[in-house]
């Protein structure tokens, strides 16, 4: 979990600092920094541990990030400038964004396609109203309103990335 270092070693959480850097445009900023970091730390450890394996990292992304139209391309930036595998990052889009922004969250998992079948996974947080695994690989969300949102596997995410609990 991410955590903000502020004077004398205190870490604040999330929930003291996220609101605030929502309300300052900073998350998409943050989002790439996150996912920069991450990528870094796994390289170098990497490198100092030649036999460590690689597990799936899953990164929580704020809205400013799933609605930029720049984001999958820095991602895509990301792991070809540093061969880092894209099948080890696990991307969680919000149940709100999957509902109420649909196409841009169909848009932007477009977006990372170009990293291969073995690619980015993706997967649904804060799933209050609930998600099921449907038929041929497929998710479905059912919104606040019961409406439903059917993702399908290789066109809206990898199903390597879901569970049968989504």
């Amino acid at each position: 979990l991410l955590r903000l270092s502020e004077e004398e070693e205190n870490m604040l959480p999330p929930g003291n600092f996220i609101p605030i850097a929502e309300n300052c445009g900073l998350m998409e900023q943050i989002d790439r920094w996150v996912v920069r970091t991450l990528i870094a730390w796994c390289m170098e450890k990497s490198r100092r541990s030649p036999s460590w394996r690689l597990p799936l990292f899953c990164v929580n992304l704020s809205e400013s990030a799933v609605t930029s139209q720049s984001f999958p391309r820095f991602v895509l930036d990301e792991l070809q400038r540093t061969g880092f595998a894209a099948r080890s990052l696990c991307f969680e889009i919000g149940e709100q964004d999957m509902i109420h922004r649909n196409s841009e969250v169909q848009r932007f998992i477009a977006g990372l396609k170009p990293a291969g079948p073995d690619g980015t996974y993706f997967q649904a947080f804060d799933l209050f109203t609930g998600a099921k695994a449907g038929p041929d690989n497929s998710l479905i969300l059912q919104g606040p309103l019961g409406q439903f949102i059917t993702l399908e596997a290789g066109k809206h995410f990898n199903a390597n990335g879901l569970s049968a609990n989504g």
